[in-house]
């Protein structure tokens, strides 16, 4: 092999190894949070903007995925649904990573006016959404704790 030719070899594996990195840290920095050992995929909710739109307007979510609402310190948080076109099960965490309690939240008959109201039970610093009946399907249970893969400022 001529030395242009190593020059040229040396080059595509250089390439390839930084674009296998690129994709390891893109895949690594997926939020998640995991739960009795099942992992989410989560969108962060962690703006007024953000909190107040929700999962309003979708008209489902895999399995696999849900919204993680994140508040700037616990306290008494009182979730309700609207503009959403399906069950949803939610998950209220206190500061330490341990679930207060777990709601599913039944579709309403009129999204655009929710009159159910689900309030955590203790201060919440975390609120976990997923599809309704994951916390059945999944066994998840009050006092349960949760790991949080790749979601700074969390425990």
């Amino acid at each position: 092999m001529t030395a242009r030719h190593q020059a040229v070899a040396v080059m595509v594996l250089a390439g390839l190894s930084g674009a296998a990195c690129l994709s390891c840290r893109d895949q690594k920095a997926q939020p998640r949070v995991i739960v009795n050992g099942e992992s989410f995929s989560v969108e962060i909710a962690d703006t007024s903007a953000a909190r107040g739109r929700g999962l309003g307007g979708r008209g489902s979510l895999a399995e696999d995925k849900g919204m993680l609402f994140v508040f700037d310190s616990a306290k008494p948080q009182d979730f309700y649904m609207l503009e959403c076109y399906f069950a949803i099960d939610i998950a209220f965490i206190d500061a330490e990573g341990r679930i207060i309690n777990l709601e599913t939240m039944a579709m309403e008959p009129d999204p655009a006016r929710p009159l159910r109201r689900y309030p955590s039970h203790r201060p919440a610093k975390y609120i976990l959404e997923t599809v309704g009946g994951t916390w059945r399907r999944i066994g998840a249970a009050a006092g349960m704790r949760v790991e949080f893969v790749d979601i700074p400022g969390t425990p």
